[in-house]
């Protein structure tokens, strides 16, 4: 739900789906919002926090949610939120998973396809977001695995002026509602670097990042899959920090940048004062734009839904990071850089390519205790990979990269995830290995479960084919009297592929031929107990048969009547001949 600053919806190069209303059980919840520091050994700080009002499940507050968000990088382990109600019960349970690493990644060159210059480097300080109901007289305890427990006092921290400047000027666009955000993966674009004056530039920016950004499958496919909104927050001046190259600059000084590379940048030494800090050369790497994420999450509260955040930096330098928000500058090949982030920070995949980074946390499928990504594996015996329907009986394993045979298979190629040897990837190439590629197979079908499976956030279990809220007459028992045709609705939430959903209406166990939509009118043939069901699943071809995610159902316990019944009417949805 945005707030009542929310603008109308904006004219976008792409077309958005329709705006549905948000289901019945779906309910505004007073929630807490807290931006939280996390140091090099561990310790857990809030230092700003605001109260909002975010769209729950509305049976979440009163029991456990695990929404759990971010990803695997250098094994950061999972911080659990927890609610205690006066009695000691638990009340609500959040699962964040925050990322104290820096990634850097662009082309190398100038041409449509890219290899990646990859930069990994672990952060000192790190920031995240708690989420969590409002509830009186509970308390809110933070607990990282191996670490202290952090109780978060029901007073906010300390008054920052310095967090409270950021929100004070923002303005929030809704570029595309596509329902509830209790069933939608929320996308939020922040603003950095635009001036007062610069609000139309602002919207020009975020409308051509989008249609760039969904021009790719499977984004393209699941857009509708998204609630997406802008938020424009006033800088000073417009643009970056481009420090100057001097060759004995030492590192962290933000006034100049000891990478070769900023020699030719034609704006270096330009130092302006935006909102969120932004500026090139971080680390001491030219092409690595970052903001003070700490200031984001807080004007981010403005939109308090959002899973994934994005800052589009008002400047045409190329550049960019990952990490607990997605960095990304107006340069055109930007794009390609926030697709490729996108499938780490939400898809949770690994880097394809063999750029060595010492130290990074190693993984293993045949240690179970320490996993791969989807899409990368140290797993050779082929009934064992965990991609191997996708892989054809004739391919060999391992595959040859040098073998045009093969070059538009999926089978096992080495070299991934920072090692030329003893690790696998899918496909010779994918968007994970080289920038201007097109996602894998196993990459784009991880994209696809991971909006059905959830685990990014809310909703906790996932998006439902199926919109909760959306079908008449709800789910449960329905009585009426024999001659009467009943009408079933279900709202689904369809991918804009041919073919998108697979529907099937079914009377006790046997699909209703020529159902397979939205709607089901059907006259109970006598007197009786019938079981009315929907199924509904996946059907674009994302998603390999022997790994797509289960249908999504919804049932209806019906009894006919051989006459009208004395204490009940034809329900909510049916409706006499």
């Amino acid at each position: 739900m945005l707030p009542t600053r929310t603008l109308g919806v904006l004219a976008l190069v792409l077309a958005a789906p329709a705006a549905a209303s948000p289901p019945a059980s779906d309910v505004p919840t007073a929630a807490r919002y807290i931006v939280v520091e996390q140091d090099a050994a561990g310790n857990l700080t809030p230092v700003w926090e605001k109260r909002v009002r975010l769209e729950l499940p509305a049976a979440t507050p009163a029991g456990i949610a695990a929404a759990a968000g971010g990803g695997p990088d250098g094994g950061e382990p999972a911080i659990e939120a927890t609610v205690v109600d006066a009695g000691g019960g638990v009340r609500y349970r959040e699962v964040v998973r925050p990322t104290a690493w820096l990634r850097g990644e662009f082309a190398t060159g100038h041409g449509a396809v890219s290899p990646i210059e990859g930069h990994f480097v672990p952060r000192d300080i790190s920031h995240f977001v708690v989420r969590v109901p409002e509830i009186a007289g509970a308390r809110l305890v933070l607990r990282r695995p191996g670490g202290a427990v952090t109780e978060v006092p029901a007073a906010p921290p300390a008054a920052s002026a310095e967090l409270d400047a950021v929100t004070a000027t923002s303005i929030v666009a809704a570029i595309q509602n596509s329902g509830s955000p209790a069933n939608r993966l929320d996308l939020l674009i922040v603003g950095e670097g635009y001036t007062a004056s610069q609000y139309s530039k602002f919207l020009a920016d975020v409308n051509a990042l989008l249609a760039s950004f969904f021009a790719a499958t499977p984004y393209a496919e699941y857009q509708g899959f998204l609630n997406i909104a802008a938020l424009y927050v006033t800088s000073q001046q417009e643009g970056a920090d481009h420090p100057a190259y001097r060759s004995d600059c030492l590192p962290g000084d933000p006034t100049c940048c000891s990478d070769t590379t900023a020699v030719a940048d034609p704006l270096a030494g330009r130092l302006v004062d935006t909102a969120f800090d932004a500026q090139f050369c971080t680390l001491g790497i030219q092409r690595l734009l970052t903001v003070d994420d700490r200031k984001v999450l807080a004007a981010a509260a403005a939109v308090p839904d959002w899973d994934t955040v994005i800052v589009l930096v008002n400047d045409p330098t190329y550049g960019g990071s990952g990490g607990q928000v997605a960095v990304i500058s107006t340069n055109s090949r930007a794009t390609e850089v926030a697709q490729h982030e996108l499938g780490h920070s939400f898809s949770l995949l690994a880097d394809e390519y063999e750029t060595a980074y010492p130290g990074y946390p190693g993984c293993s499928d045949v240690v179970s205790s320490a996993s791969c990504e989807a899409n990368v594996t140290d797993e050779t015996v082929r009934d064992r990979i965990k991609w191997a329907p996708w892989i054809h009986p004739d391919t060999p394993l391992p595959t040859s990269p040098a073998d045009p045979a093969f070059a538009g298979v999926v089978g096992l190629f080495e070299g991934a995830r920072y090692r030329s040897t003893g690790i696998y990837r899918p496909r010779r190439q994918c968007l994970m290995r080289e920038l201007g590629r097109s996602f894998c197979e196993v990459c784009r079908q991880e994209f696809v479960l991971r909006l059905y499976r959830g685990g990014w956030g809310v909703p906790a279990a996932g998006i439902d084919p199926v919109d909760p809220g959306g079908e008449s007459p709800p789910p449960g028992p329905i009585g009426v009297s024999i001659g009467n045709t009943l009408h079933f609705w279900v709202r689904l939430v369809r991918p804009a592929a041919t073919p998108s959903l697979a529907v099937s209406w079914l009377i006790d166990g046997e699909p209703v031929a020529g159902a397979d939509g939205e709607h089901l009118a059907w006259a109970p043939p006598h007197p009786g107990s019938f079981h009315v069901e929907i199924a509904v699943h996946d059907a674009t071809g994302f998603l390999h048969e022997e790994l797509a995610a289960p249908a999504s159902r919804r049932q209806w316990e019906v009894t006919v009547w051989s006459g009208r019944h004395p204490r009940r009417r034809v329900p909510a949805g049916a409706s006499a001949p």
